[in-house]
């Protein structure tokens, strides 16, 4: 065969076109576009709690999704443009996305049984304080006080010439910073409810987080007006009460193995009933105590003085009770 049927023949024989062969390593886009997410939603949760870590890890699925339209999208694309992709997986990339997706599962995990925050507070905490404070005014309606309180370390309560009830409590605890011990003073509650001419007002214990952490201890403080009659409930904790003078009915029931103390100033008159104390102490004579000899059952004690109207009624189930004159 010439040189120039050569050229002929190969001339009609058609020419097939070879495709471009690309390579693409699947998990390289879908790590940059998490990489992404992630520092917007981190980002923006500092300006907006919603934004936050957690709300993000809800969608996790999402990162499926996106590494098998990765591969979709190549396919298709390749259609398009007449050039063929042959896939490989970056294993190191996918390896990645899943470690920061646990991670993070992890750390939102322990941000929310408050592990971490146990954690900063015993490495860089101090012993702060935070104040709620709480002022309830006095009509001429009023006639009594009903308190409740639970969780307190200590408890004092003050009769004063005055027309409001004025409470204070101390939230004393590991806080990082004084502005941490406000914040979390504000988020306590105190109940309060009237009913007819009497006040109820429930000084609840403070909320501990859901892990064990450095206890947060709290003192209370009331003033009330002396015209008020009062009646007390508590459980655990110390009590103390100062009375200038006798000028209501007062009922405390302590439940507690700790100490109830009690000042009676400069009262003349009035009477006191004292139930169910393991220890009876001060220096006011008594004119009459039972079961003082027998340590089985718990003493009690009578005292007046004069004709006064009003009485203290004590019922002390545990512990030290001691009631004193100045």
């Amino acid at each position: 065969m010439t040189e120039q049927e050569k050229q002929h023949s190969q001339a009609a024989t058609p020419v097939t076109p070879v495709r471009e062969v690309r390579q693409w390593r699947v998990g390289t886009l879908s790590m940059g576009l998490l990489l992404v997410a992630l520092g917007i939603v981190l980002l923006a949760g500092k300006f907006n709690p919603a934004w936050s870590l957690g709300s993000l890890l809800k969608f996790w699925p999402v990162i499926l999704i996106v590494l098998g339209l990765e591969m979709v999208m190549l396919n298709i694309l390749s259609s398009l443009r007449g050039c063929r992709f042959r896939f490989t997986y970056d294993v190191l990339s996918i390896l990645l996305v899943f470690l920061i997706l646990i991670s993070s599962s992890v750390m939102v995990a322990l941000e929310s049984a408050g592990v971490l925050d146990f954690t900063h507070r015993a490495l860089g905490g101090a012993e702060r304080y935070g104040k709620a404070e709480t002022v309830f005014s006095v009509d001429e309606s009023l006639r009594s006080l009903a308190l409740r309180v639970e969780g307190s370390g200590e408890t004092i309560l003050r009769s004063y010439p005055g027309k409001e009830i004025k409470v204070s409590v101390l939230y004393l605890g590991i806080f990082s910073t004084q502005k941490e011990a406000d914040a979390y003073a504000k988020e306590q509650y105190i109940g309060e409810e009237r009913l007819e001419n009497t006040l109820a007002v429930t000084i609840y214990p403070p909320t501990q987080g859901k892990l064990p952490r450095h206890e947060v201890r709290q003192e209370v403080t009331i003033f009330i007006p002396q015209e008020l009659d009062v009646e007390l409930e508590q459980q655990g904790g110390s009590i103390k009460i100062v009375l200038d003078e006798l000028k209501s009915n007062w009922t405390v029931n302590h439940r507690s193995s700790q100490i109830l103390d009690i000042s009676l100033g400069t009262t003349t008159a009035g009477r006191i009933a004292v139930q169910q104390a393991d220890a009876l102490m001060g220096n006011i004579e008594w004119d009459e105590i039972r079961n003082q000899d027998n340590p089985e059952l718990p003493i009690e004690a009578v005292k007046s003085w004069g004709e006064g109207p009003y009485s203290l009624n004590i019922c002390q189930d545990g512990g030290k009770t001691i009631i004193r004159t100045k």
